[in-house]
């Protein structure tokens, strides 16, 4: 089951220019959200090592990207569209001159888009995360990113990601939501992501399943590459 147009993510946000208001007048609580996310969602998940470098897949305005830069050594944001890119860049180079802690004077944050994503060298990451963004990825996208995520982790590299459970009261009401008809919205199930893991990424272990309003996978990197 899913529901989508054949439009572009540019096509999208040049309609619905609200959204880019929302992303350039974020206000205290949108950014404390993403400081909850990362504290409840993704760090506790990661393990990571001394100055690690890390991932997000659909970075968006940099909500979480935010709450990530203060904790990491290196931070790839990666951003698909063009217009959100923009303020992606702008809101992370505002971070860095505000947030960084005296101990990272090294931190270094890449905002990238499609084209660059080659620039992430092989087995270089050591985690890779994706936030309540799958519900807008179709069947190629997911294809790309846990293809990306196979070859780009390193061993022992993590993989972190959520999804809508439409099973939930709460996820099937987020997902009828009026005002999200026309962007895109792709529903998928537990057993559909594990098969195209397993197929599109054999390196990957399952480490994790957390079961809420938006399910949670955790995966581990093996040494070994089919």
């Amino acid at each position: 089951m899913r529901r989508s147009t054949p439009e572009t993510w540019d096509d999208l946000l040049a309609k619905h220019g609200e959204v880019l208001a929302c992303f350039g007048a974020a206000t205290d609580n949108y950014w404390s959200s993403g400081e909850k996310q990362w504290a409840d969602v993704v760090a506790p998940r990661l393990a990571l090592p001394e100055s690690p470098v890390v991932m997000e897949w659909g970075a968006g305005s940099g909500r979480l990207a935010r709450a990530a830069l203060p904790h990491v050594g290196q931070l790839w944001a990666y951003e698909p569209a063009d217009a959100v890119r923009a303020l992606l860049a702008e809101n992370l180079a505002a971070a860095a001159r505000t947030s960084l802690p005296d101990d990272r004077p090294g931190t270094v944050a890449v905002v990238i888009g499609p084209e660059e994503l080659p620039l992430v060298l092989p087995q270089t990451l050591d985690a890779l995360y994706c936030i309540f963004v799958m519900h807008h990825m179709d069947y190629d996208a997911l294809w790309e990113f846990f293809g990306f995520a196979q070859e780009r982790l390193k061993p022992g590299g993590v993989l972190v990601y959520d999804y809508i459970n439409i099973e939930s009261k709460a996820g099937a009401s987020f997902l009828a939501r009026k005002d999200r008809s026309e962007w895109p919205i792709y529903i998928w199930h537990e057993s559909q992501l594990l098969s195209l893991v397993e197929r599109r990424a054999p390196r990957l272990q399952l480490l994790q399943v957390v079961v809420g309003v938006r399910d949670i996978h955790v995966w581990k990197a093996t040494d070994e590459t089919p």
